[in-house]
């Protein structure tokens, strides 16, 4: 593969530098969320070299090309390909990040709904697979204390799906890494927002019936107080204009108000 005036296996560090070659004159802290994504590519690009006698761009050598030429030459490309379609900078790594949360939050959401709408368990088809066509394992149905329940539940998770969504829009609208300050953050944001989708299932879950009023009400809870972080972590950075100060006041608004909710429902747990 190597040809006339290539540097040849020599130059095989030079595949290490390239991600950070991308962003010259960063410092380290700047480059903290770049580096996470980058690393398996470069590591993919160094170990999938071809070896000399391998042609570059798929052609054939005199004598072709054995299956592991054309494996590790496709392991390469297909490590480039990665390398390029990474983010250009941290405030779109972080964009990335809170719209992968979006739409484990989206999909939750969707599920609480459709049972709402449906008036039955989430788990139900699950359970007529595992007993071919019958539904064991006790009630499967909510009661009526537990269906005002719902209201509230799905709420939060509401709430939930539009700090993500607003979130996300301000951060590519305004977010920016030309500062230390401004990395830590970005950072900050990434790190809130990591822990509403799992807040957000852990909620879901507990409405499944026959559903416990105290477990529902501690993950109400967790949710909540995620939720405001969250919001929290908006305001005090950079990406919260004054433009956006009116969704953080009505979503916060909007948590109170249905947490107050479940707190009253589920009084008589505690």
């Amino acid at each position: 593969m190597f040809g006339r005036g290539h540097p040849g296996p020599a130059a095989a560090p030079e595949a290490q530098r390239v991600p950070a070659g991308r962003f010259p004159g960063r410092g380290k802290s700047k480059r903290r969320q770049r580096v996470r994504r980058d690393r398996h590519p470069a590591r993919d690009v160094r170990e999938g070299a071809p070896r000399p006698g391998c042609c570059p761009g798929g052609a054939e050598s005199p004598r072709g090309l054995s299956r592991e030429q054309l494996v590790s030459t496709g392991g390469v490309w297909e490590a480039c390909e990665r390398a390029a379609a990474l983010p250009r900078d941290n405030a779109a790594a972080v964009a990335s990040a809170l719209s992968a949360c979006l739409g484990i939050v989206r999909d939750a959401l969707r599920e609480m709904e459709q049972a709402q709408a449906e008036g039955r368990d989430p788990n139900r088809d699950a359970l007529e697979d595992e007993e071919e066509g019958s539904v064991g394992g006790g009630d499967v149905s909510w009661s009526e204390a537990d269906r005002q329940l719902l209201g509230p539940c799905v709420g939060l998770a509401k709430a939930a799906k539009a700090c993500l969504k607003k979130s996300l829009g301000a951060v590519r609208a305004w977010g920016r890494a030309d500062t230390a300050e401004q990395v830590a953050q970005l950072d900050g944001l990434t790190e809130a927002a990591g822990d509403i989708s799992p807040s957000v299932d852990e909620l879901v879950l507990s409405t499944y019936p026959p559903v416990n009023r105290l477990t529902l009400r501690l993950n109400a809870g967790k949710l909540a107080a995620v939720l405001k972080k969250m919001m929290e972590v908006v305001q005090a950075s950079h990406v919260c204009l004054p433009s956006e100060e009116s969704w953080v006041r009505f979503l916060s608004g909007a948590v109170d108000h249905n947490m107050d909710k479940i707190k009253g429902l589920t009084q008589g747990a505690l």
